[in-house]
């Protein structure tokens, strides 16, 4: 992750680490997955896969009111 976050972090994101990969919440980063391509693409880091999750309904309730924590 060494050029990668630290790009992505001068333009106001704050990825996350997941194994070898970022992970982003913020709702600007869903919305707009080519920005986060580009910026990743001129910091020399060319993404080879950009995956967007959003959760369901259910799922949101259940982490909010911690069922998930099993």
């Amino acid at each position: 992750m060494p050029k990668r976050a630290p790009r992505l972090q001068s333009h106001g994101f704050a990825p996350g680490g997941a194994g070898d990969g970022l992970v982003l919440t913020e709702d600007r980063a869903l919305a707009h997955p080519e920005e986060i391509a580009t910026l990743l693409v001129h910091a020399g880091c060319p993404p080879t896969r950009l995956l967007i999750e959003e959760e369901d309904l259910e799922t949101y309730f259940l982490r909010m009111v911690g069922a998930g924590d099993a």
